[in-house]
């Protein structure tokens, strides 16, 4: 889904109540914190729908495939979701 699509789902949802470009700014700005408190290094729970964590996965040793020479990959960092229980409870019901 894309920001747009969810700009557009959250205006229909507020029933014109605000402008669509107000709503627009509220949602780039809710993205930039989620972003700006995980790169912090903060784990976000969005209620009803999970919990986001920057996590690191560690150095490891990987083998090419075509050369079967052994390499170093260098730990990484990635974005963690673990979906809430309602969200499960509600998929089980489709």
């Amino acid at each position: 889904m894309s920001r747009k699509k969810v700009t557009d789902a959250t205006y229909e949802l507020l029933e014109g109540e605000i402008r669509k470009r107000d709503v627009k700014l509220v949602v780039d700005a809710s993205f930039r914190a989620l972003k700006n408190l995980l790169f912090a290094g903060e784990s976000v729970n969005v209620y009803g729908l999970g919990i986001f964590t920057l996590r690191t996965r560690a150095a490891r040793m990987a083998r090419n495939p075509r050369t079967m020479e052994e390499i170093q990959v260098p730990p990484r960092k990635h974005i963690k979701f673990v979906v809430s229980g309602s969200v499960k409870e509600e998929l089980k019901k489709l």
